[in-house]
């Protein structure tokens, strides 16, 4: 586990990848409290802003607004050619209100170059940057809301790696394949 340095890739500041963060002196560590779901989002956000080959998001719910929102972001990626996954449920597994809202949602994702796989009764909540930073919790990354929520924030390949394993999806993510 490593803890998010605040000044992580901040122009001016941070000295990385010449100055490994163990050796900078510029690090500055946010506490855990409460309030980590709002705090962690534009850290979430500036990690996929530097990818550059794969991301890969497991939320189990979306919203609209939340993905609407995220897409966004994707979109700079996808011009630089990064791949973005999205695991979630199928549309068919929400009763009928959510369902049609859902279907045309996920339409409107793919359209814009987002590869949507679905899979029913998934419950994994974490996303994968480049098959090294994990984010990982019981935050759906995409529907998050108000309820107390936990995430930490994870430098490492092989967990990466274990994750895509756990989740059964190796005919769409090989290390080999992706990464």
């Amino acid at each position: 586990y490593s803890p998010v340095c605040l000044n992580e890739w901040v122009p001016g500041i941070c000295n990385k990848p010449r100055i490994k963060c163990s050796a900078c002196g510029n690090q500055s560590y946010g506490t855990l409290n409460k309030s980590v779901k709002d705090d962690f989002f534009p850290v979430y956000l500036r990690d996929i802003a530097v990818a550059s080959k794969h991301v890969l998001i497991i939320s189990p719910f979306v919203t609209k607004q939340r993905m609407l929102q995220m897409m966004e972001h994707f979109n700079g990626l996808l011009e630089k050619q990064v791949k973005i996954t999205v695991i979630t449920r199928p549309a068919n597994d929400y009763d009928e209100n959510r369902k049609t809202l859902l279907s045309d949602l996920f339409s409107t994702i793919e359209t814009g170059g987002v590869q949507m796989v679905y899979k029913s009764n998934i419950h994994q909540k974490f996303a994968i940057i480049d098959n090294k930073l994990t984010w990982y919790g019981s935050i759906n990354l995409l529907s998050f809301g108000y309820s107390e929520e936990t995430i930490m924030r994870l430098e490492s390949s092989s967990i990466a790696s274990e994750l895509i394993e756990s989740i059964d999806m190796g005919i769409f993510f090989t290390p080999s394949k992706c990464y």
